[in-house]
C-alpha cells in the first residue's frame, strides 16, 4: 500500500469511529424511514426479495424502484431486523461508499486534498444525520458521482455497475445517464466532424 493510500485509510477509520461514537443506533425510525422505506423492507422480509415492481402493491412501495429495498432486506434476512441493525448497517454501507469515493478521487488529486474533501463531506450536518438513516440519498449521491468519475476515466465495468445500481435505486437517475450519453455522442460526432448530422438527428425531437 502506498504512503498516500495509508493516510487515506487511516483518516477514514478515525473519522468513521468518531462519527460512530456520536450516533444512537437504537433510535426509532423517522418520517420517510417509517412510512415508506421500512414498510417495503418489512414486506420483503416477510415475503420475497424482488426487483420486480409488479410483485409489490404500489401503495407499499410508493412505485419506487426496488433496488434499495432489496439490498437492505437481503442483509436483514441474514443478520436480523432490529432498529439497531438497520441503522448500523446503513452507517457501514454509507461509510464504505464514502471511502470508495475518496479512494477513487485520490487518483485524481493529491493526498491532502482527498483527506480534506473526505473530512468536509463527512462533517456536514446532513451527512452526519443521514449516515445511519434507512434512506437512499447518500447511496444516490455517491453512486452518481462514481458513475460520472468512471465514465470520464473510460472504466466500462465500474461505470455499468454504478449506473445500473443508481437507476435501480432512483428512477430519476436515468437523467444522469442520458446526459452522459448525450455528452459522449456529442464528442463522438465532434471528433468525426459530423456536427451537422448531430443537429439533423436532434431536429425531429425538437419539433
Amino acid at each position: 500500500m502506498k504512503p498516500k493510500q495509508q493516510y487515506i485509510v487511516l483518516s477514514f477509520i478515525i473519522l468513521t469511529l468518531f462519527l460512530a461514537s456520536q450516533i444512537n443506533f437504537n433510535c426509532p425510525f423517522f418520517w420517510d424511514e417509517a412510512w415508506s422505506y421500512m414498510r417495503t423492507i418489512d414486506w420483503m422480509g416477510h415475503h420475497n426479495i424482488t426487483l420486480n415492481p409488479v410483485a409489490i402493491d404500489p401503495d407499499i412501495s410508493r412505485a419506487h424502484p426496488l433496488g434499495f429495498y432489496a439490498f437492505v432486506s437481503l442483509f436483514a434476512k441474514v443478520f436480523g431486523s432490529s432498529n439497531c441493525f438497520f441503522h448500523l448497517f446503513m452507517f457501514i454501507a454509507n461509510s464504505v461508499l464514502i471511502f470508495l469515493f475518496t479512494w477513487e478521487f485520490s487518483t485524481e488529486k493529491n493526498t491532502k486534498q482527498s483527506i480534506l474533501i473526505l473530512a468536509l463531506f463527512i462533517f456536514q450536518g446532513v451527512t452526519i444525520t443521514q449516515l445511519p438513516f434507512v434512506l437512499p440519498e447518500i447511496f444516490i449521491a455517491l453512486l452518481s458521482t462514481l458513475a460520472v468519475l468512471y465514465f470520464f476515466h473510460s472504466r466500462l465495468l465500474p461505470f455499468l455497475l454504478t449506473s445500473i445500481a443508481v437507476v435501480l435505486i432512483k428512477e430519476s437517475s436515468i437523467v444522469l445517464l442520458v446526459t452522459l450519453w448525450a455528452y459522449g455522442l456529442l464528442r463522438l460526432f465532434k471528433k468525426k466532424g459530423s456536427m451537422l448530422l448531430l443537429i439533423g438527428l436532434a431536429i425531429p425531437y425538437g419539433s
